[in-house]
């Protein structure tokens, strides 16, 4: 920590004087800075956990004190936002009833819980107030560059043992591989200012990283089919009035392949068990429908449940793997249904911003986040990625996640800075 100080002062400074300097920042220490401060529990701290909230209360002491007040965008989406989060507090307070004969999750735990709702949402409002165009611009470049950076060296096998020193497992999750296609893809196809080879360089940044996650992973297929389905996107936006053959074909092969498709995403003891989990979590839940059992609670109480697989039957402590169903366990119906009104709220401002803008950086990051968007919340079905569960994915996985939330963020700043009218 002593060490950690001088360094620490000299990034304050910095991002007193460019608090756009910040988010580049965070980006590349979560993708690159494997820190991971101890807490005396099972998790430690990343640097996300550490940056975003000191971000946030730099950035809302410095606006207040120089408006005497704290101005926030007017968009519909963090109105949706702030009633999440209001939701989620709620949630933790009737959590702490006792809804079953078996004790919840210990107070630690909640509160890891709520870490992880609260600092996805400070690192989007933290997105969406400080960057203009031309900073996202320079955060899409380089998470570009470093994501492709890590996919290349993971070819070079003298390399791999390096990476694996700086890149932690956390950072790699289905988030990264979802948004480092479709940036890189969606630059590719709308940005025609650049070179034609630069926008051939992202094409196989895109490429490259599909195929790697696809042939190094395919039996994990929150790291390639998430990515396609977000291709296949902006491929139709591109190209809208063959949008239609795309699909066709795409449904074809997907029929006459699924066998080979099935084999490699699961098996069928994984989807029985994905099944039992879901229906076991859903109904555990149902005892309060509206506000959830609360942050991290329900992990105790189906612990009593019985999965069948994998040749027996098993009584474990057992996360959802889905990030809907950890939703709507958590934070309940009134929850899940503010989270799918904040992400069609960003979809709308996406499309306007996509339907309104000229080719170039802006269209090209408009067409990325709407795929990107839709490719995230199907993701969301394969395992808690954008919402990482503390007892599944935990709260490492913020290092993937928080880039969802960021470029989300730069949405909304993108949107704003063109001055469109409207809030929703």
């Amino acid at each position: 920590i002593l060490l950690s100080l001088g360094p620490a002062m000299l990034g304050l400074l910095l991002y007193l004087r460019r608090p756009a300097l910040g988010v580049l920042a965070l980006v590349f220490a979560a993708m690159m800075v494997p820190l991971s401060v101890g807490t005396g529990t099972g998790t430690s701290l990343n640097p996300v956990i550490l940056m975003v909230p000191l971000m946030t209360g730099i950035w809302l002491l410095t606006i207040a004190l120089r408006h005497r007040a704290i101005r926030i965008h007017r968009h519909s989406s963090i109105y949706f936002l702030l009633a999440l989060n209001i939701t989620v507090i709620l949630a933790l307070i009737v959590g702490r009833l006792s809804w079953f004969d078996i004790p919840g999750a210990g107070t630690a735990a909640q509160l890891g819980g709520v870490m992880v709702f609260f600092v996805s949402s400070a690192a989007f409002l933290l997105a969406a107030h400080l960057l203009d165009e031309r900073w996202l611009a320079r955060l899409v470049y380089m998470f570009i560059f470093i994501g492709a950076s890590i996919v290349v060296l993971q070819f070079v096998p003298s390399m791999r043992s390096s990476i694996t020193r700086f890149v932690t497992i956390g950072a790699m999750g289905s988030v990264f591989w979802i948004w480092l296609v479709t940036l890189a893809a969606g630059l590719a196809l709308f940005h025609t200012s650049l070179t034609i080879h630069s926008r051939l360089l992202l094409a196989a940044v895109a490429a490259v990283t599909l195929l790697f996650g696809f042939m190094r992973n395919g039996e994990w297929a929150s790291g390639w089919a998430p990515p396609l389905v977000a291709l296949l996107l902006l491929v139709w936006l591109k190209y809208p009035r063959w949008g239609w053959a795309f699909l066709f074909i795409a449904t074809l092969v997907f029929f006459f392949e699924f066998d080979h498709f099935w084999t490699l995403a699961t098996s069928n003891e994984s989807w029985l068990a994905r099944r039992q989990a879901w229906q076991i979590v859903l109904d555990t839940a149902s005892a309060n429908p509206l506000l959830g059992l609360g942050p991290s609670n329900y992990y105790f109480y189906v612990q009593q449940a019985t999965i069948m697989g994998w040749g027996g039957a098993w009584s474990v402590k057992f996360s959802s793997h889905n990030n809907w169903v950890d939703l709507i366990a958590q934070v309940g119906i009134v929850g899940t249904f503010l989270f799918v009104a904040f992400s069609a709220s960003l979809a709308r401002a996406g499309w306007r911003l996509y339907r309104r803008l000229p080719n170039g950086f802006g269209r090209g990051y408009a067409a990325a986040c709407i795929a990107g968007l839709i490719a995230t919340l199907i993701s969301g079905l394969l395992g808690d990625w954008f919402l990482p569960f503390v007892y599944n994915i935990g709260l490492e996985g913020m290092r993937a996640s928080v880039l969802f939330w960021l470029f989300l963020g730069g949405l909304l700043s993108l949107y704003k800075g063109q001055g469109i009218s409207g809030t929703t």
